[in-house]
């Protein structure tokens, strides 16, 4: 497994599979609008976001989402049943986009679909 952090965000890299973590900062600049532009083409603001200011941690594997927690409560949590679809795609895609190298195996199910 290889490890690479970066300003609030790990990035765990088991080759065919990933973990990554979002801290409740980096959630709150994407969905305010703080962070640059550089590098991504997604979404950096999210007015009413249900995911600003909280940790989010994803699982991902080629085939897909495996897992995710916000703020340490698993999917199944009722707290975090109301998160919509589309905020948590565009933020994870925004975050892994930064974080995954071009090539990764995982890159085109977390991010690649996504670019539209």
């Amino acid at each position: 497994m290889i490890t690479t952090r970066q300003k609030g965000l790990i990035l765990d890299d088991m080759g065919d599979a990933v973990t990554l973590r979002i801290s409740a900062g980096n959630t709150n600049d994407w969905a305010t609008g703080l962070l640059g532009t550089e590098g991504t083409v997604f979404s950096r603001r999210w007015p009413g976001s249900e995911l600003s200011g909280r940790r989010l941690k994803v699982e991902f594997d080629t085939n897909g989402l495996l897992a995710y927690w916000v703020n340490g409560k698993p999917a199944t949590a009722k707290a975090v049943l109301h998160i919509s679809g589309d905020e948590f795609n565009a933020c994870v895609a925004y975050f892994a986009d930064v974080m995954l190298p071009r090539v990764h195996p995982c890159r085109f199910i977390m991010v690649g679909q996504f670019n539209g």
